[in-house]
């Protein structure tokens, strides 16, 4: 028996390829943005300005110093003037009545009762002799006192004008017109200056002359009244002052009178001279000098408010930024292409038997 058997084998593979195809998609935004930015420079020239403020500062203090100085200088030298010359007139006038109460016998009455001793007794020599004494003690008395008042009176003028001159031009020169304030200004000055001076040279000279001329009348009129029939009338006045006189009325009358009255009354004479020493005058001439030049000569300050600082520039810068915007779109497109391959694979097995 040969048996052929005939087998078929089918292989059956199957291939599978996927092809992916994968899509990307890239998206790219650019923002480029432009600004308009506008930058205003208010930094204006108005800074300008403040440099004429400044300026108005430096006239007041230079002012006010000058001023200051001249005032000592004048009050020291009057004060020592007046005192020499009180002391020595006191000293005089008590010498003569102490050589009279010497020659009395009657001094206890005369003491008790000024003022009825004076009228009572008939002394026509005695009462004119103490009349002369008082007379000349003062006149000058007077004298001096005139000269210290005047030195007083000047020193105070001059400080008061300077100041007000002062404190009234630098408040006009803020005012928005410049060049027309300098002008005013100049011409104020130097009439201030002019008129300083000449009220202290005539006043000094004045005070000289006058002083002089009373001393000398004092001398005379002493002389003449004297002997005149006036004794009468002058006692009746004269009550406080005859505490030293009383006492010779009673005692001799004639031989009193002429000697002690007469002498010293010319001793007094010499100590006015003293005082009429221009001393004083000269000192004042110093004064005058440095009140007015200074002060007049620093107030150009004016002429410096002439810088035109009225000009405003205003300057503006526009500062412009452009925003671009690019929107980009990137689009990557993966396809997957997926092939399908079957094999079919058949082997066949053939048997044959042959019986």
């Amino acid at each position: 028996m040969t048996t052929k058997t005939m087998t078929t084998e089918t292989m059956t593979t199957e291939t599978m390829t996927t092809e992916t195809m994968t899509t990307e998609t890239m998206t790219t935004e650019t923002m480029t943005t432009k600004t308009m930015t506008t930058e205003t420079m208010t930094t204006e020239t108005m800074t300008t300005e403040t440099m004429t403020t400044e300026t108005m500062t430096t006239e007041t203090m230079t002012t006010k110093t000058m001023t200051t100085n001249t005032m000592t200088i004048e009050t020291m030298t009057t004060e020592t003037m007046t005192t020499e010359t009180m002391t020595t007139k006191t000293t005089t006038t008590e010498t003569t009545t102490t050589e009279t109460m010497t020659t009395e016998t009657m001094t206890t009455e005369t003491m008790t009762t000024e003022t009825t001793t004076t009228k009572t007794t008939t002394t026509e020599t005695m009462t004119t002799e103490t009349m002369t004494t008082k007379t000349m003690t003062t006149k000058t008395m007077t004298t001096e006192t005139m000269t210290t008042e005047t030195m007083t009176t000047e020193t105070m003028t001059t400080e008061t004008m300077t100041t007000e001159t002062m404190t009234t031009k630098t408040m006009t020169t803020k005012t928005m017109t410049t060049e027309t304030m300098t002008t005013e200004t100049m011409t104020t000055e130097t009439m201030t200056t002019e008129t300083m001076t000449t009220e202290t040279m005539t006043t000094k000279t004045m005070t000289t002359e006058t002083m002089t001329t009373e001393t000398m009348t004092t001398e005379t009129m002493t002389t003449e009244t004297m002997t005149t029939e006036t004794m009468t009338t002058e006692t009746m006045t004269t009550e406080t002052m005859t505490t030293e006189t009383m006492t010779t009325e009673t005692m001799t009358t004639e031989t009193m009178t002429t000697e002690t009255m007469t002498t010293e009354t010319m001793t007094t004479e010499t100590m006015t001279t003293e005082t009429m020493t221009t001393k004083t005058m000269t000192t004042k001439t110093m004064t005058t000098k440095t009140m007015t030049t200074k002060t007049m000569t620093t107030e150009t300050m004016t002429t410096k408010t002439m810088k035109t600082m009225t000009t405003k520039t205003m300057t503006t810068k526009t500062m412009t930024t452009e925003t671009m915007t690019t929107e980009t779109m990137t689009t990557k497109t993966m396809t997957n292409k997926t092939k399908t391959t079957k094999t079919m694979t058949t082997k066949t097995m053939t048997t044959k038997t042959d019986n």
